[in-house]
């Protein structure tokens, strides 16, 4: 049941196991529960014994930490009659559809859709229109049937409120869609057959975080079909930009197309996609399109289809492989999809979008501790000699151990023009490295840093060495955070 044992009781005949979610803490001492039991036994062989398994009772609580780039830090939680607010506290209007924290404001509308208002005044309305519309491609391209059937008005929504505090606040939108069941089998039209769908759209506002976090989930029951959502744009646009594999890709409204085929504008994002000033940042490969001539962005929620090859298929004239059926490829079954919406001023470069989608795909890495309040780590040590790196448009895609003590990190410049990157804490050497992490020339260090150029989408591949800061006893605080000390 995702829980350990980690304590015990013994009340007379009655062993009460107590397990929670931290496995093996120090305080659980079996020796002395073995002999307890024991000695009870012996005492009295012939009684009847009661043995219980009880989950502790837990609260979560949400707590906003100052946490450095590549760094670590503890925290206690203490009773305290005074709750203190963190900055860019959350807010949730009586109403119960508007979240806000000061650097962004979010408000669902009637129809389920919702407006997003920025510090900087970006205005995005309209937001999160749910569009269902039938799929007779393959798993190279889409191809509308015939005649297709588009749902993108729900027949039902509600909203309520799953948490409201001033660290994290939640909505959660339910919208209910009658979707048709497949495509005719000659792909003239989809079928009059409709199956109830409802789409929840959870809405997440954290304190200081300029974006709304967004989770899409529902139970897709139908086949041949593609889901999208709609985000109209701040600010019409011909061009979208998006992160790819290290480097940020410039697209227009429509595809290249091909030889007896019809262009598609859908295009692939790695991280993030901007257009028109709002960002949409990823945790996972996602398509993306731009449409009505530039005043709408859509994102891929689901393509349900069932050929790896459509002969027929709408969008191509000749086959582009087998016509055999992919196992699973309709998609049936609970589907999820989780990102982030950013509204910004400016361009993508301007606007922070790599910075704010670094940040969100990022989460932090969190482990309860175990010792007492004599030898815990102090919060006034976190962070310290921990490895930074400043530079806007400026990446960290890789960061390893190499031997001889050597940190290797890879950065990328992913802006069109030269960026300026400084790296620091704790430095003693550093020198170049190629890609298969061959050590090249020596580079000069100043104090505590190390000031790089990056040209144009250049990516640079350096190594570190650094001094160690012991921070307990056994342990030391490198650029990975604590570790074992050999």
């Amino acid at each position: 049941f995702d829980h350990a044992w980690n304590g015990y009781r013994v009340d007379g005949r009655t062993l009460t196991m107590e397990v929670d979610n931290d496995p093996d803490p120090i305080w659980l001492d079996v020796d002395g529960l073995r002999a307890e039991v024991t000695a009870a036994l012996h005492a009295a062989p012939d009684e009847t014994w009661q043995v219980r398994i009880v989950a502790r009772s837990r609260r979560t609580l949400a707590a906003s930490l100052p946490v450095p780039a590549l760094g670590w830090t503890a925290a206690r939680p203490v009773e305290s009659d005074v709750g203190g607010m963190p900055p860019d506290s959350v807010q949730v209007e009586s109403d119960g559809r508007r979240l806000t924290n000061g650097l962004l404001t979010v408000t669902v509308a009637d129809d389920g859709t919702f407006d997003l208002e920025s510090a900087d005044g970006t205005i995005a309305g309209g937001v999160g229109r749910i569009v269902d519309g039938g799929d007779f491609g393959d798993s190279y391209n889409y191809g509308p049937p015939g005649s297709d059937t588009l749902v993108d008005a729900p027949s039902a929504v509600a909203v309520e409120t799953l948490l409201s505090g001033p660290v994290v606040s939640r909505l959660l939108v339910r919208r209910e869609y009658d979707w048709p069941r497949g495509v005719a089998s000659d792909g003239s039209a989809r079928t009059a057959e409709r199956v109830p769908v409802e789409v929840l759209t959870r809405l997440e506002l954290r304190a200081g975080e300029p974006f709304v976090r967004v989770e899409l989930a529902f139970e897709n029951r139908s086949d041949d079909h593609r889901v999208r959502f709609h985000l109209p744009l701040p600010r019409a646009t011909g061009r979208s930009h998006a992160e790819g594999q290290f480097a940020v890709v410039e697209r227009g409204l429509s595809g290249e197309g091909g030889y007896r085929e019809e262009p598609l504008g859908t295009y692939p994002a790695h991280g993030w996609v901007d257009a028109g000033g709002i960002a949409v940042l990823l945790e996972h490969l996602a398509e993306y399109e731009l449409v009505e001539d530039g005043a709408e962005l859509t994102l891929t929620v689901l393509r349900s289809i069932g050929l790896i090859s459509r002969n027929d298929n709408p969008y191509r004239q000749d086959p582009a492989g087998p016509a055999i059926p992919i196992p699973d490829a309709q998609m049936r079954g609970r589907r999820h999809l989780r990102f982030a919406l950013f509204p910004h001023s400016g361009d993508w470069a301007a606007g922070g979008v790599a910075s704010a989608a670094e940040r969100y795909r990022h989460p932090l890495l969190a482990t309860p501790g175990h010792g007492h309040d004599a030898d815990a780590w102090p919060p006034s040590m976190a962070g310290d000699d921990a490895l930074a790196i400043e530079g806007d448009g400026v990446n960290l895609t890789s960061l390893r151990r190499r031997d001889g003590g050597w940190i290797e990190l890879r950065l990328v410049n992913l802006d069109g023009d030269r960026r300026r990157a400084v790296v620091r804490g704790g430095l003693l050497e550093a020198r170049e490295a190629s890609l298969r992490g061959e050590p090249g020339e020596t580079l000069a260090i100043d104090g505590d840093r190390l000031e790089l150029q990056l040209g144009p989408a250049e990516v640079r591949t350096i190594q570190l060495r650094r001094r160690e800061t012991a921070v307990g006893r056994p342990e030391v605080l490198d650029a990975a955070g604590p570790r074992q000390n050999a």
